[in-house]
């Protein structure tokens, strides 16, 4: 009777535990392992919340960060890349916003390799589209995102001197 009883008790307790779970992040993306060098990448990722889906981007040792503009379209949103060579090396990662607040952003930044090998998705009729990389206020997520990602906080700076 124990063995029984404490078998319902653990079914019980799982069941609990599902119906008690948090949703899912906003947005649940499983980061690709290449891009194919030479075309435009397809990233898909699924965007709970509506607002702008953005891609930053950047060469691994840039400074300067790009965006693309994505489809937030829930379950089946996508974000077509630029081409990049065969061998470069770029980090990415997405961000949701709803004029300029930040809504959501990746929980990393994610890095990957173009190859001439890969078997990823590419967007072969895409026609033309935006890149921003400029230091407008577009590019403000970009710096937020990604000082977070690498765990940088806001330091105080102490005022300066009246009279040197």
């Amino acid at each position: 009777m124990r063995p029984t009883a404490t078998f319902f008790a653990a079914i019980l307790l799982l069941t609990a535990g599902t119906a008690l779970a948090q949703p899912g992040d906003i947005l649940d993306y499983k980061p690709v392992e290449c891009l194919m060098g030479g075309e435009s990448g397809m990233l898909q990722l699924n965007v709970t919340q509506p607002g702008e889906l953005r891609a930053y981007f950047r060469h691994i040792n840039s400074t300067e960060w790009c965006s693309v503009e994505g489809q937030n379209l829930g379950r089946l949103s996508t974000v077509v890349m630029p081409k990049f060579n065969v061998g470069d090396e770029i980090e990415y990662f997405f961000v949701l916003l709803d004029g300029k607040k930040v809504l959501a952003k990746s929980p990393e930044i994610y890095r990957v390799k173009n190859t001439s090998g890969c078997d990823t998705n590419i967007a072969r009729h895409s026609t033309t589209f935006a890149i921003d990389c400029g230091q407008s206020v577009a590019g403000m997520p970009a710096a937020n995102a990604a000082a977070h990602a690498f765990g940088v906080g806001s330091v105080p700076v102490p005022a300066s001197p009246e009279r040197p």
